[in-house]
């Protein structure tokens, strides 16, 4: 008699990240490994089993899947390495609107938990997916003449800073991407966060005017209700 045994397809590496921090000290990321199950298989009379599942959104990296019986144990395992992929919604927009940039796939390692994002070559800042399961949503503002310019996404140090060299990079396996964008003209307007109207800031026998300000500016100090003739 042919024994059919049911497993389940099981990703043993399933990251889940957070951003940690003792107290003011900012420490880094953190991630915990768990696991999620991918799908059902059954061997067959010969005792194989076969199967197939697409790659499940979220950490890329190397992860370990397995297959995992009616009690728990893990009977067989395997390793595969998933990496980034980045599509870009809308290839044309106008002056002071945003390309939308969409990253499935970060990984939870030094090299590979970041991208270096670069506008006509200049870097713009850094895009991570630690909080967000793997996945990364971001904009790109279209500045800059009508035409073409240029999107790019390259993995660099942990320091931020890109390896423009790709061809000698200690990573250099690892995926980049660029998109050439096209600007067209548009009606961009400034956009800014600003400052409140300073007031003056009341408190016991004491009114400092302004209450609040920018680095180098002078304030007044007034006192009022205080005992004559004393020093303060």
């Amino acid at each position: 008699m042919v024994e059919f045994i049911r497993y389940s397809a099981t990703d043993l590496m399933s990251y889940q990240g957070t951003w940690k921090a003792d107290k003011q000290k900012f420490v880094g990321a953190e991630y915990t490994l768990g696991k999620r199950t991918l799908g059902p298989v059954e061997s067959d009379g010969s005792g194989t089993v076969s199967g197939s599942f697409r790659d499940p959104s979220g950490f890329g990296d190397a992860h370990m899947v397995g297959l995992v019986d009616a009690k728990g144990d893990v009977v067989a395992a395997g390793a595969v390495t998933l990496t980034p992929l980045a599509t870009l919604r809308d290839k044309t927009e106008p002056q002071g609107q945003f390309f939308h940039i969409h990253v499935d796939g970060l990984g939870v390692g030094p090299y590979t938990s970041d991208y270096d994002v670069l506008y006509d070559n200049h870097l713009l800042g850094d895009v991570t997916a630690v909080s967000t399961g793997g996945v990364a949503n971001f904009t790109v503002r279209a500045e800059g003449a009508v035409g073409k310019h240029t999107i790019q996404l390259i993995s660099g140090s942990v320091e931020g800073q890109p390896y423009l060299n790709l061809a000698q990079s200690p990573f250099s396996f690892r995926s980049n991407y660029s998109f050439t964008v096209n600007v067209t003209k548009g009606h961009p307007v400034t956009v800014s966060d600003p400052l409140p109207r300073p007031k003056p800031s009341v408190g016991q026998h004491l009114t400092a005017s302004i209450g609040s300000g920018t680095v180098g500016q002078s304030f007044t100090l007034t006192g009022f209700g205080l005992a004559p003739y004393h020093s303060y």
